[in-house]
C-alpha cells in the first residue's frame, strides 16, 4: 500500500430554485427577544458555522417535549455597531417546525411581536422558515428588545436543534450568520406526556393454533413509547369475530383466546392487563383455531386519567395456514445455504446475497438487516408484498445526509423476514468481507487547535468509484473498494483541494489515509465572495445565472451559481438546501493566481464582460459589483427533420467577433418531434 498527497483547488455549487423572495435589513446594537411556542415536527440542520454577524442570540427553555404545546423565548442582543435604517434580524426555525405565519392567531405558526423602550420603526415579516425584523425608521441601540411569539408544534425527537440567526447593518451590507459563541441557540426535544395506548399495528398475520405475543405500548402524543408516570392504568382486552349473517361481533374463547401467559394455560374471551407505573406497556398473547373468511379482532380499550370517555383500539387478525418456507440466501446461484460471504466490490464476483423466501398468502412482508442479533439497529429494511420473493442486497445501508447508501463494514450481518408483523424467520446470516479507506479531515485554526470540518466532499476516484461527506466529527469511511489504483479528492469551501493517492491489495482492510494522529490536514484556500446588484426595473423576476472563475489559459476553472429572487436587486447563491440564505457566491481560488471573473444571467452582465483577480493566500475577498443590462438574442433554429423524440436540447453558442474568449450559450428544446425550438441567449453585449 502508498499513499501521496497532493493540494488542489477546485470549487463548485449546485443549483437549487429559491423560494424566499429576497430581504431587507437591520442594524446592531440592540437586544431582540424572540418567543416561540413549540410542540410537533423537528429536523436539526447542520451545525452552524461561525460567521461574523454581530450580536447573541439566547434560546429558553433548551428542552421541550413533543406533542405539548411549549413558549420558548428567544433573546437577541444585537452587536455594539447597532442596525441603520434597512438594517434586519433574520430568525430562521428548522425545517419541519410549523412555517412562520402572521394572519390566523389559532393557527400553527402564528408569530406576533411585542417591543418594549425601542424608538425605530419595525416591520415584521415572514418568509419560509424565516421571521425578519427590519428597521424602517431611526435605528436600534444596545439593550432593545423585541419580543416575538411564534405557534409551533414538534413530533421529532432530536437533540442539539439549532435555531439559527443572521443580520446585516443597513440595506447595503452583508448577511451573516451571527458569532454562536456567546449564544444559546439549541434545543433538545425530549419525548412527551403519556397521551395514548395503543398496538404498534392495525392488523397482523398470525399462524392457527399458535400463540401470538400482542405489544401493548405507552405512548405520547406523537406516537413514541413512554414509560407510564403515574400509579397504574388498567387495559380491557377483548377477542372478538364478526358474523356477516348477523352484522354483529361476538366472542368465543374456545375459537380466538386471550391470555396473560406465553404458555395459555388460561385462556379466555378477555382479561384486563395492568400497567404499573415506570412500565411503558404490557404484553397479552393470543391464539385462533379456525380458519374463516370472517376476520378477528382483539380490542384495546383504556381510560387515561383526564379522558372524558375511554377510547378503543382495534386490531385485525388474519389467521393462515401456511408461514414462511423455502428460505436460504446465495450468491447467484440457489443451493439452499444459510449463510454465505459476499464482496460488494462490483468486480462481478459475490457482489450480492440474493435471500430467498416464500410466504402462503400476499399480506405484506418485511426484510430486515442488521449487525446485531437482537435487531437493535437496523441498516437494511426491504418491503413487498409478492408470495414467491428473491431480492438481492448489495451490501450497504441506507442513505444519510452525508452520502448516498454506503457499504457496510466487514463482519456477520443478520437476516429477519417478518411476515404479517407476528411471523417471523431468523435463519439467514450473511458475511460481507471488503476493502476499505477512512480519515478525519481537519484543519489548524488560528489559535494552533484543530478543528474538524464536516460536510467535506469525498470522491473516491479509481476501480470503484464512490462519494461521500464527512459527517459531523469531520470522519469518513469508504468499504467496498476493489484492489488498486485510488485518487481520493477533499473538497470544502474556503480550504484548498487535498488528493491522496492510495494503492490498495486484498488483506489491507480498512486503511487511514491520515497522517501520524490520523487526521488529513485542509489548508485555508483564498475565498472570493461574490455579490451582484441589477438594476431596479417595474418588473423584477426571479433568475439564475452562472459565475465562471479561470486563468487566461483556461488550466484551472471555478464555476458558482447566482440567484436573484423575485423584487430583490442582490444577489444571493440560491443555496437552500443549505439552510442559509448566503449573500454571496464563494469560489476557493488558488492564491497568487490570477483569475479572470465572468458572469452570465439573463438579460444582464459586467459592464467589462470581466474583470482580473489575485487573492493572496489565507485571504477572504468580498467583491460586489453592479451589473448592467443586456440585449437579448432570440430565433428558431430549423432542424432537417423532426428528430422524433420528445425533449431533445439545441446548443447555441455566440461568439464575439473581436474577441473569440467571448463566448455566451443558450438554447431551445425540441418538444415532441417538432422541429424547431425557441432559442435565449443570455446577457449577451
Amino acid at each position: 500500500m502508498t499513499i501521496e498527497a497532493q493540494n488542489r483547488n477546485f470549487s463548485f455549487r449546485l443549483r437549487f430554485r429559491s423560494i424566499l423572495k429576497g430581504l431587507t435589513s437591520l442594524k446592531n446594537g440592540s437586544v431582540l427577544v424572540v418567543a416561540l411556542l413549540l410542540g410537533g415536527g423537528i429536523v436539526p440542520f447542520a451545525s452552524a458555522e461561525t460567521g461574523d454577524g454581530e450580536g447573541a442570540l439566547s434560546v429558553d427553555p433548551t428542552v421541550v417535549q413533543t406533542g405539548v404545546l411549549t413558549q420558548t423565548t428567544m433573546t437577541f442582543t444585537v452587536g455594539v455597531t447597532g442596525m441603520e435604517v434597512g438594517g434586519q434580524i433574520v430568525v430562521r426555525v428548522p425545517d419541519f417546525w410549523a412555517t412562520p405565519q402572521m394572519e390566523y392567531p389559532d393557527w400553527e405558526g402564528y408569530v406576533s411581536t411585542t417591543t418594549s423602550g425601542i424608538e425605530a420603526t419595525l416591520t415584521p415579516t415572514t418568509s419560509g422558515q424565516m421571521f425578519v425584523i427590519t428597521v424602517e425608521e431611526g435605528g436600534l441601540v444596545e439593550s432593545n428588545t423585541i419580543t416575538i411569539y411564534y405557534k409551533a408544534s414538534t413530533c421529532d425527537l432530536q437533540d442539539n436543534v439549532i435555531v439559527r440567526a443572521w443580520t446585516r447593518h443597513s440595506t447595503t451590507g452583508q448577511f451573516s450568520e451571527i458569532d454562536y459563541a456567546g449564544s444559546t441557540t439549541t434545543v433538545d426535544v425530549n419525548v412527551g406526556p403519556p397521551a395514548q395506548i395503543r398496538f404498534p399495528y392495525w392488523d397482523i398475520v398470525t399462524l392457527l393454533d399458535t400463540t401470538t405475543e400482542l405489544d401493548i405500548n405507552v405512548m405520547d402524543g406523537c406516537w413514541h413509547p413512554v414509560n407510564l408516570d403515574y400509579a397504574s392504568q388498567d387495559v380491557e382486552l377483548t377477542a372478538m369475530q364478526y358474523d356477516s349473517s348477523t352484522y354483529e361481533y361476538f366472542s368465543n374463547g374456545d375459537i380466538a383466546g386471550l391470555d396473560d401467559d406465553s404458555g395459555f394455560s388460561t385462556p379466555t374471551a378477555g382479561f384486563i392487563a395492568p400497567i404499573l407505573s415506570g412500565e411503558n406497556g404490557t404484553h397479552a398473547y393470543y391464539q385462533v383455531h379456525s380458519s374463516t373468511c370472517e376476520p378477528y379482532y382483539v380490542i384495546l380499550s383504556y381510560q387515561m386519567p383526564g379522558m372524558e370517555w375511554s377510547e378503543e383500539r382495534w386490531l385485525r387478525v388474519t389467521p393462515v395456514t401456511g408461514g414462511i418456507t423455502s428460505v436460504s440466501v446465495d450468491t447467484g446461484v440457489s443451493g439452499g445455504e444459510t449463510h454465505v460471504t459476499i464482496t460488494p466490490d462490483n468486480n462481478g464476483t459475490a457482489d450480492f446475497a440474493y435471500i430467498n423466501f416464500s410466504i402462503g398468502d400476499q399480506y405484506g412482508w418485511e426484510v430486515q438487516i442488521s449487525s446485531e442479533s437482537d435487531f437493535s439497529s437496523v441498516l437494511r429494511r426491504f418491503y413487498g408484498s409478492e408470495s414467491n420473493v428473491r431480492l438481492s442486497w448489495d451490501g450497504r445501508s441506507e442513505g444519510s445526509q452525508y452520502g448516498p447508501p454506503a457499504v457496510v463494514p466487514p463482519g456477520l450481518y443478520y437476516v429477519k423476514i417478518i411476515y404479517g408483523q407476528t411471523i417471523i424467520n431468523q435463519s439467514l446470516t450473511i458475511t460481507v468481507d471488503s476493502e476499505g479507506i477512512e480519515g478525519v479531515i481537519a484543519w489548524h485554526d488560528s489559535t494552533g487547535g484543530v478543528a474538524h470540518l464536516p460536510n467535506t466532499e469525498i470522491n473516491v476516484w479509481g476501480p470503484s468509484g464512490q462519494w461521500l461527506r464527512s459527517d459531523a466529527t469531520g470522519y469518513f469511511r469508504v468499504y467496498g473498494l476493489q484492489p488498486g489504483h485510488y485518487e481520493v479528492n477533499m473538497r470544502k469551501t474556503g480550504f484548498d483541494d487535498e488528493q491522496i493517492s492510495v494503492d490498495l491489495a486484498d488483506g489491507d482492510g480498512l486503511v487511514n489515509l491520515g497522517d501520524v494522529d490520523k487526521h488529513i490536514y485542509l489548508s485555508r484556500g483564498s475565498v472570493l465572495k461574490l455579490s451582484f446588484i441589477r438594476p431596479s426595473a417595474a418588473e423584477l423576476p426571479e433568475i439564475w445565472g452562472n459565475i465562471t472563475a479561470h486563468t487566461q489559459n483556461w488550466s484551472q476553472n471555478r464555476w458558482g451559481s447566482v440567484h436573484f429572487a423575485v423584487d430583490s436587486t442582490t444577489s444571493d447563491a440560491g443555496d437552500f438546501y443549505n439552510a442559509t440564505l448566503t449573500t454571496y457566491t464563494a469560489l476557493t481560488l488558488t492564491p497568487g493566481v490570477e483569475f479572470l471573473i465572468r458572469v452570465e444571467i439573463e438579460s444582464h452582465g459586467l459592464a467589462d464582460n470581466e474583470f482580473p483577480i489575485t487573492l493572496a493566500a489565507g485571504t477572504v475577498s468580498d467583491v460586489q459589483k453592479t451589473l448592467v443590462r443586456r440585449a437579448n438574442i432570440t430565433g428558431t433554429v430549423t432542424l432537417p427533420t423532426a428528430v422524433g423524440a420528445s425533449g431533445m436540447w439545441v446548443n447555441v453558442e455566440a461568439i464575439l467577433v473581436t474577441d473569440q474568449n467571448s463566448r455566451y450559450w443558450g438554447g431551445g428544446v425540441d418538444q415532441w418531434g417538432v422541429h424547431y425550438g425557441n432559442l435565449h441567449r443570455k446577457g449577451c453585449p
